[in-house]
């Protein structure tokens, strides 16, 4: 009812006034059905919004109020649904690549203010085709679920977890005082994905290489992310299972495969 009385935006003091008179009457053409509020229903009306008609409630000829409406709720809930959907991935939880470079983008531009750094990690797993190869598609999407596990237990609610696609994931590190931080954020993600979890009576690790990059003055969102990711491509190539930070030789070589 507090939801109903807010969408219809009735003004609180204007009912209550009323209601001292007459019991109030709510009716929207069969879909929420008639409501009858007595006397100790007036504390239902707080945080009513502005009415939006000409009502003069000292009118003695006023004695209760009709009001139509439609209960959207289920339209609203449906939207927040899609709205989810279209900005996280359905496997693991985690933000997609459309909400990634969205975050991105706006930490880009508070850096940018404030001139505090923004550090990018990418990260791919190093066993998934392996075990996608002997196990099926199943496990492999059971350790992807892993990792998405992994990644919101290691981050902090400041920072952002996103599966880019495949088995490429990224995390955005905002907010943090000393650059060691980032380095012993990818450090715990490392350990925690060298655990072996045991999938259709086997046991399996899967490893992950992670690169990081922190942003510097002009930096855009293309940039970072290929900088992060030419460091996560050296991890790959000086034997996985390990993080590299960018440096700028890097953007020297090709992208080791």
């Amino acid at each position: 009812m507090r939801r109903f009385l807010k969408r219809l935006g009735v003004v609180q003091h204007a009912l209550q006034r009323v209601l001292e008179r007459q019991p109030f009457i709510a009716a929207d053409a069969g879909q929420v059905g008639v409501l009858h509020i007595a006397q100790h229903g007036r504390n239902l009306l707080r945080g009513a919004g502005a009415f939006g008609g000409e009502l003069d409630v000292d009118d003695p000829s006023v004695g209760g109020l009709i009001v139509s409406g439609y209960d959207v709720t289920d339209r609203e809930r449906l939207a927040e649904e899609l709205s989810y959907q279209a900005f996280h991935d359905s496997l693991t939880g985690l933000g997609n690549r459309a909400l990634f470079l969205n975050r991105l983008d706006h930490a880009l531009e508070r850096s940018a203010r404030t001139g505090e750094q923004v550090a990018a990690l990418f990260l791919d797993m190093d066993g998934l085709k392996d075990a996608n190869d002997r196990l099926g598609h199943s496990a492999g999407d059971t350790l992807l679920q892993s990792m998405g596990g992994v990644l919101m237990a290691s981050i902090r609610k400041s920072d952002t977890a996103a599966r880019l696609g495949g088995d490429e994931f990224a995390v955005i590190v905002e907010d943090f005082d000393h650059p060691g931080e980032v380095f012993a954020l990818a450090g715990r993600i490392l350990e925690e994905c060298r655990q072996p979890m045991v999938i259709a009576g086997e046991t399996v690790t899967a490893t992950v290489s992670i690169g990081f990059s922190f942003s510097k003055p002009g930096i855009t969102v293309d940039e970072l992310m290929s900088n992060a990711d030419r460091a996560m491509y050296t991890a790959k190539y000086r034997g996985k299972d390990r993080y590299e930070q960018f440096e700028e030789w890097m953007l020297s070589t090709a992208e080791p495969v």
